[in-house]
């Protein structure tokens, strides 16, 4: 439920980040510009954001300048999205990368609740897997630095790196929501239902 005491209602997106679960946030809040609880509510992701006021990625800017370029571009994307929309319900929806960043998080903090979208494992794997590519010489094209920085060498490797991380994240978003919605190995729009019912 939105706290209609607060101006920004921020979910915190698992793992996989704008692409994928930011995406279906999006998609529920321009479809319906009401919750359940008739609350008129706003959109933004902060990867879009980042790319908006850098004109970069948030993936490039962090292969070309470094983690702590990429969490200033994305504290500062936090900021000027609060900005924006000051005094206005708003859902932003966040890169799972956030949690790693504690000053964009106490910003966010400060103007409402975090909702975890805690995708299952598997799915969230098998996206992963479905938008990477194995080169002919074993090395992997598109998947996430954190899984590519440790070189894996088969699609296995990649599922026990990820599985890692998963564990390690799901510990970490859990103790920073204040609500955790459990989305299902089903359709979207089972989904972006399930979403909508809760906020």
């Amino acid at each position: 439920m939105i706290c209609h005491n607060c101006c920004v209602e921020v979910v915190v997106a698992i793992i996989t980040g704008v692409l994928t679960l930011s995406g279906t946030v999006v998609t529920v809040i321009a479809g319906n510009r009401k919750t359940s609880h008739n609350i008129e509510i706003n959109q933004a992701v902060t990867n879009e954001k980042i790319t908006e006021l850098t004109g970069k990625t948030p993936r490039e800017i962090y292969n070309q300048q470094g983690a702590a370029a990429f969490m200033q571009a994305e504290e500062e994307a936090c900021s000027k999205i609060i900005e924006e929309f000051k005094n206005q319900k708003i859902v932003i929806s966040t890169g799972g990368g956030i949690c790693d960043n504690a000053p964009a998080l106490e910003l966010l903090s400060q103007f409402g609740t975090f909702i975890f979208l805690k995708t299952p494992e598997e799915v969230s794997a098998n996206r992963i897997i479905n938008k990477a590519e194995q080169l002919s010489d074993g090395t992997w094209k598109n998947l996430p630095a954190y899984i590519s920085n440790q070189n894996p060498k088969s699609e296995k490797e990649v599922r026990q790196i990820f599985h890692t991380f998963y564990v390690a994240r799901v510990e970490i978003y859990s103790k920073i929501a204040d609500k955790t919605i459990k989305l299902k190995s089903d359709s979207k729009e089972n989904n972006l239902k399930l979403i909508m019912e809760n906020l």
